[in-house]
């Protein structure tokens, strides 16, 4: 049985390799090669662009072109396979892990003592963890492989950038070291506002019980309670919404604020590189590939990236 820890990485992928060992490795190996691709057709992308500038100049279609084109369109259906071979991979691993997980949650619960089984902080705990324990856990691990995946990613473009223009190089990973600590903050204060709502909506979720469940049709007609219930149903509720509501607005904010530092980054990038390619140290291509793939990194880091590392702070809470 997994321990909350410091490390919740390893344990995702210990509890993975132990109960789906096949699935998990499939699914590592395929990330990796994923998030080598990008990287791949940028390069690709360049060749293909300048190989077309020179055979345009010379009149006529070049072996060096056809290669290029092979290669850029090879990449592009590898990459389409690869997803799909991911994709298979991926819910076959979260229906096994899913299983495994939920019967280690119903041990765990069947141990329990009696008087901490009574206990209002004991029952608030196993809310949380069986609202969305087979979800939350696989999703755990998927968090960690798109961290892991857009790491390398983020590295491999940064690496081609700097080969470019280090100033800007080095820019690309400033903005990284800045969006990681902002949305690890957000996703902490997520949980904790998810803990202090859950508390309302089970409050709302019994009362709801009493309101609609036909063992309470009896006192409900005795004792006419409905009106009053029903208030104090929508007043638990609507704290709880209000709640999570209110953290995610903060949140967003945070974020998008932080992303806009990628937007910037995009613009300037594009146009500091205007300089190398008017000197001829770049070329066509070369510039072409390079911004497309800033423009890339600008939307996974302001997109999706920081929206990663805030759900995986907030699953890593599910690992008891």
């Amino acid at each position: 049985m997994m321990k909350n820890s410091k490390f919740p990485s390893i344990q995702y992928i210990s509890f993975s390799m132990k109960h789906a060992a096949g699935y998990t490795g499939m699914l590592i190996f395929l990330r990796l090669v994923q998030a080598l691709m990008p990287s791949v057709q940028i390069l690709t992308l360049a060749g293909l662009l300048d190989r077309a500038q020179e055979a345009f100049a010379a009149g006529k279609f070049t072996d060096a072109l056809y290669l290029s084109i092979f290669l850029f369109v090879g990449f592009i259906l590898l990459d389409t396979v690869l997803h799909i071979i991911s994709s298979f991979v991926r819910m076959k691993y979260e229906i096994k892990i899913g299983m495994e997980y939920d019967r280690s949650l119903l041990t765990k619960r069947s141990r329990l003592l009696y008087y901490l089984a009574e206990e209002q902080s004991t029952q608030e705990l196993v809310s949380r963890l069986s609202a969305e324990s087979t979800e939350r856990m696989a999703k755990g691990l998927q968090n960690l492989l798109d961290l892991f995946e857009y790491g390398i990613r983020i590295a491999g473009v940064a690496v081609i950038v700097l080969t470019a223009h280090v100033g800007i190089g080095l820019a690309v990973m400033a903005i990284f070291a800045i969006m990681l600590p902002v949305a690890k903050k957000c996703g902490e204060e997520d949980y904790e506002a998810y803990t202090e709502a859950d508390k309302q909506f089970r409050k709302a979720a019994y009362l709801q019980q009493i309101l609609g469940h036909r063992d309470f049709t009896d006192e409900r007609k005795t004792f006419a309670y409905t009106d009053q219930i029903n208030e104090k149903w929508e007043l638990q509720y609507d704290k709880g919404r209000k709640m999570s509501q209110a953290v995610t607005k903060k949140n967003f904010i945070h974020i998008k604020a932080a992303s806009m530092l990628t937007v910037i980054m995009a613009v300037a990038a594009a146009a500091l590189l205007l300089f190398p390619l008017r000197r001829g140290t770049m070329t066509v291509g070369g510039y072409v590939s390079v911004v497309t793939a800033i423009i890339n990194l600008t939307k996974m880091m302001s997109w999706n990236l920081a929206y990663m590392i805030e759900d995986y702070t907030v699953c890593k809470e599910w690992i008891f």
